[in-house]
């Protein structure tokens, strides 16, 4: 009868999620690891701030995984937000392209 090390790694106080790290922070915590992420703070410096400004404690390695998550969304809406001023841009363009068209439409059919 020896001990079943899957069954002693998921009980009690060893009991620890693998996989996806303790990542469980509201909108409103992810915004903030997001502005220090902008800010260049290294891993450790938001592992610390982690605790002290939020109360979340959280091992290297999950900060560097939520760090990795945050920054691939950080690129993606900056990937949107240029996508839009793009699409914007090129709306106006041809919205002035045409009104340009209708005043010399105006000023050349009067005559």
């Amino acid at each position: 009868m020896g001990l079943n090390p899957k069954k002693e790694l998921n009980s009690g106080q060893f009991k620890r999620q693998i996989g996806k790290p303790n990542m469980n922070l509201d909108e409103s915590q992810r915004k903030k690891v997001a502005e220090w992420i902008k800010q260049g703070l290294k891993l450790a410096e938001i592992q610390n701030r982690l605790v002290a400004e939020l109360g979340v404690k959280m091992t290297y390695m999950e900060v560097r995984l939520l760090v990795d998550d945050l920054k691939r969304e950080i690129k993606q809406e900056l990937l949107a937000q240029k996508v839009a001023a793009k699409l914007d841009g090129t709306a106006q363009s041809r919205s002035a392209a045409v009104i340009g068209q209708i005043g010399h439409d105006k000023g050349s059919g009067g005559g």
